[in-house]
């Protein structure tokens, strides 16, 4: 296994090095996370909000009367102007514009902000680099510090617009409530408000719940950081020596196992942020934590494990020959074969371990399946290698033993990296892709079996992520179409005309409408979170380990120790740089369509509001209609920027599949038709089955 050259195999890896770069990877992310969170969810509904807010005043012409017969225990904490159901519809209005005005402001200053993480992260890799752990201890905080105060310092603003869009919506709760119990309504229309109510508040207490997952996931990191090394130190110790391309191969599974649980961790908690936005989700959200793929603690080491535990069972087939049957010579080779069942057992002994300890779910029987399966494979082989008469049957079952078990290890990797949003070909960290550059020897095999795997799981992660986008696109468009009709037809009638049960449809419209722009600022606030908290522990237990631990190469690598957590700290770093590069993204754009497509109109909200309906009645109508009509302009324009947008999505990802797919393939020894089919379907299948299985629960959460 170990006498190929190098030279089979660096070409691939040098390929991977070349579209893996941290340009790709900040790519990669924006189109992995764009079914989750997106610059048009954040001003779609804008023109259509400000519309509302504008038909609000022209409402607020109409009958007038006092909302205060019946004052809530403990009085009303929003409305200021309980004696009248018109001036706190003004209220509304003014609340509302001050909002759009905040809202405009911090998103520029996020913009500003996140553009200075590039450069700071140059330095940090610059000192991450570094062979003297000392210099890295020294000089690695400057610019980790640079990170998290830019983090911290978006994550008050964000928080900042989230509280005054939470104020308008608290409000129009109010507002709804004080005015039909003061009415004396159908019990009918009172109970739907109350339900609204209700619904708000759920969906409140479902974003804290997230932010405060958001808040533990610094504490997360640095016990899986740990957890990481440890698993280093363990399989380094258990490498045969002279394995160098097993134990980089290990080295790079844990390395990854690290990687999809920063990516599952923003994944995790931008669905947790979605299930505060639909109603179906907060049916779900309680429970949400105890769902298998969202357990916490040991199972989720076993999903962060799944390349690791892959790369293991791929270690079974050395003895299999090209046509896939038992090589007899390889079994009966006594130390090679020692070597291989030996390291396989103890490795998967390990992980039934675990797996055994976690919370019962279908993770947790699939790993344990595949650990029994290739500890029973290993314990055959010792069997076969005995000198005795051996049957062909028992050599045939094996021999699909092996076959069937590397299925289920590559179907449960793709379904690992699917529910945590992680590519397969992602960026190798410095330190680890110069060892593996410097390597003398390599399992061309291996190494050629897990290059197609991870081309093909990339493909179907990139295709699911445009399908789960495309079902977002149209939930969206539906909604904003249910807000234009209830728009239009408002528009219709004249102020006297608007009963008052079409005044309570559009406080309850307006409440979805800024509801939604509310939840995107709460999305915006968990990423500086997590943002800040990767930082943050970087900072803390995770540098002060590295400078601790001793400077030991292993006989079997120049990969130390030290190398390998530089690596991880890396890995932290760039994950925090890359969500600053989708904060920067998003703010940018916000900024330039706000500026083109809604400021304006927000401005022209505020004349509005400027205007007596009944005392400039004349002027009111017309800067009324020209309102309107601007409006409608304004979300058509961003309507048609989406659809452009969505285009060029598609058109990406499908560059980002054939970049990969190109680059890789080529390098790669033929394979048969049937073979690329049946590995093409075992990834597809995977992907598919986890991100269908989320999108089942909450079939609009993502709007």
């Amino acid at each position: 296994m170990e006498g190929e050259g190098p030279q089979a195999v660096n070409p691939v890896q040098n390929a991977f090095k070349a579209i893996t770069k941290a340009s790709d990877v900040r790519k990669d992310t924006e189109l992995l996370l764009k079914p989750y969170s997106n610059w048009e969810q954040f001003l779609m509904p804008g023109p259509l909000s400000v519309a509302i807010l504008g038909e609000i005043i022209c409402i607020s012409a109409g009958e007038d009367f006092e909302i205060d017969k019946h004052v809530p225990m403990g009085g009303f904490k929003y409305m200021k102007y309980r004696k009248s159901f018109r001036a706190s519809l003004v209220q509304v209005s003014n609340q509302g514009w001050e909002a759009f005005q905040e809202a405009h402001k911090n998103m520029d200053q996020i913009r500003l902000h996140s553009l200075t993480v590039p450069g700071d992260m140059k330095d940090a890799v610059k000192f991450i680099m570094q062979d003297d752990p000392e210099i890295t201890k020294r000089y690695l905080p400057i610019p980790l510090e640079n990170i998290k105060s830019s983090a911290d310092k978006c994550l008050k603003l964000a928080e900042g617009v989230e509280k005054k869009f939470d104020l308008v919506i608290r409000l129009i709760d109010e507002l709804l409530e004080a005015c039909t119990s003061s009415k004396g309504v159908y019990e009918e229309k009172l109970h739907q408000i109350k339900i609204t109510k209700e619904l708000t508040e759920m969906k409140e207490k479902a974003a804290k719940e997230a932010k405060a997952k958001a808040e533990e996931y610094q504490k997360d990191l640095e016990e899986q950081m740990k957890k990481a090394q440890e698993d280093y130190k363990t399989a380094m110790d258990s490498v045969p020596v002279g394995w160098n391309a097993v134990a980089m191969g290990i080295a790079e599974t844990i390395a990854d196992g690290f990687k999809m649980f920063l990516c599952g961790g923003v994944v995790k908690t931008l669905i947790n942020s979605a299930a505060s936005v639909s109603n179906t989700a907060i049916k779900h959200f309680s429970s949400m934590t105890s769902n298998s793929k969202y357990t916490e603690g040991s199972l989720n080491n076993i999903i962060f494990k799944s390349d690791t535990l892959q790369f293991l069972i791929s270690l079974l087939l050395y003895f299999l020959t090209e046509d896939g049957k038992i090589d007899m010579k390889k079994v009966r080779n006594e130390k090679e074969r020692r070597s291989h069942t030996q390291l396989c057992e103890e490795n998967l002994e390990q992980f039934q371990k675990e797996a055994g300890n976690g919370g019962d779910c279908k993770e947790k029987d699939a790993v344990l399946e595949i650990c029994k399966a290739g500890i029973e494979i290993c314990e055959e082989l010792e069997m076969l290698a005995k000198p005795q008469q051996v049957d062909a049957k028992t050599m045939e079952n094996l021999a699909a033993e092996i076959k069937k078990v590397q299925t289920k290890s590559i179907q449960f990797a793709s379904h690992s990296k699917a529910l945590t949003g992680s590519m397969g070909v992602t960026a190798t960290p410095p330190h680890m892709a110069e060892a593996q550059s410097g390597e003398g020897e390599s399992g061309l095999g291996m190494a050629t079996s897990n290059a197609r795997f991870k081309v093909e799981q990339s493909s179907a992660q990139l295709r699911a992520s445009q399908q789960m986008y495309e079902k977002s696109f149209e939930n969206m468009k539906e909604t904003n179409k249910e807000l234009e009709e209830v728009l239009e037809t408002l528009r219709k009638c004249k102020a006297k005309e608007i009963d008052f049960d079409k005044t309570v449809e559009m406080l309850l419209k307006g409440l979805e409408a800024l509801g939604r722009v509310k939840e995107q600022w709460g999305k915006m606030v968990l990423f500086f979170t997590m943002m800040s908290n990767l930082i943050g522990s970087c900072l803390g237990k995770s540098l002060n380990k590295f400078i601790k631990c001793s400077e030991q190469a292993l006989e079997i690598s120049s990969y130390s120790h030290d190398k390998f957590l530089q690596d991880l700290l890396y890995t932290q770093v760039s994950q925090a740089t890359n969500i600053a590069s989708l904060v920067h993204m998003i703010s940018e754009t916000y900024v330039e369509v706000s500026t083109q497509h809604l400021m304006g109109r927000v401005n022209s909200l505020g004349k509005l509001m400027g205007l007596d309906p009944k005392r400039d009645e004349v002027k009111f109508k017309a800067e009324h209609k020209k309102f309107g009509t601007d409006c409608r302009e304004a979300s058509k324009a961003i309507e048609d920027l989406v659809k452009k947008n969505k285009e060029d999505y598609q058109k990406h990802t499908q560059e980002r599949i054939d970049s990969i797919n190109d680059s890789v393939r080529a390098l790669l020894p033929p394979a048969t038709p049937e073979e690329i089919k049946a590995l093409q379907d075992i990834v597809a299948e995977s992907t598919q089955a986890a991100i269908v299985e989320m999108s089942e629960e909450d079939n609009d959460q993502y709007v």
